[in-house]
């Protein structure tokens, strides 16, 4: 099979021995009731909500990507919930908290669309609650997570190191 070249590297295909089942989604399953403080930010975005998640590893990305994504997200008519250790500049629109309540989020009426590093859970969570995904793989198996999704019509790749605002 040939490699498909995503964001600088190389994704091949993934052996496994005849044994192997390879199983996914076994976090996912219908929304649960939000806390408070999320309950009446999703509730009060008429127009959407774009929820960012890094995974669970990567709380604070490089400051000149978290401005351009900052930036980004000031620009859109939707609100955002983004787990990150950053202090939003509009809290009204951006609400910004280490930790988010993902699967949940992704399963409120309002959300729009998920800006994923396309971890298992995450991209199995949104398929699960049919939001669109922005893949931006970091590392490991997210690149292949990212292609496969894409071909599949479920996301749209794109390079956090590469990309601009615009």
């Amino acid at each position: 099979m040939k490699a498909i070249d995503v964001c600088r590297f190389r994704v091949r295909p993934r052996p496994t021995l005849p044994n192997v089942n390879l199983t996914g989604g076994t976090a996912t399953g219908p929304a649960k009731p939000l806390p408070p403080e999320f309950q009446s930010f999703m509730d009060s975005a008429k127009e959407g909500v774009v929820i960012v998640s890094f995974g669970s590893y990567v709380l604070d990305l490089p400051q000149h990507i978290s401005d351009k994504n900052l930036q980004v997200l000031l620009q859109l008519p939707m609100k955002s919930v983004s787990r990150s250790n950053l202090t939003s500049s509009d809290p009204k629109k951006i609400l910004t908290v280490p930790w988010i309540p993902q699967n949940d989020l992704l399963g409120h009426p309002h959300t729009k669309v998920f800006v994923s590093h396309c971890g298992n859970s995450g991209q199995y969570e949104a398929l699960y609650h049919t939001v669109p995904i922005v893949a931006t793989p970091l590392f490991d198996d997210q690149r292949y997570n990212a292609e496969r999704i894409r071909v599949k019509g479920f996301a749209e790749v794109l390079g956090l190191y590469t990309c601009t605002a615009e």
